[in-house]
């Protein structure tokens, strides 16, 4: 089985852009620009399996949603053998 795991790097970095999206979504609702009618909670094991999913070669990059509309999504870029690595178990 194919897996992915956040290095030391990559999860000082995510944990960054976890408490940033936290910040602009409550910048945002606090001055009542958008609304949330589902949160999404982004976790690092579903960062690891979305990187096998949507990441090629070289990274993973996907905008993550911050509120209901796209235009203050956030972008995750995360460089493969730097901040995460690609790994097989049997």
């Amino acid at each position: 089985m194919i897996k992915a795991k956040l290095t030391e790097t990559g999860l000082k970095y995510f944990k960054e852009f976890l408490n940033n999206r936290k910040a602009r979504q409550e910048k945002i609702l606090n001055a009542k620009i958008d609304t949330i009618t589902k949160s999404i909670d982004i976790t690092q094991d579903i960062i690891e399996a979305d990187i096998l999913d949507f990441g090629d070669t070289n990274n993973y990059y996907k905008s993550w949603a911050v509120t209901d509309n796209s235009r203050y999504n956030m972008p995750l870029l995360l460089i493969k053998d730097k901040d995460y690595i690609i790994y097989e178990t049997d």
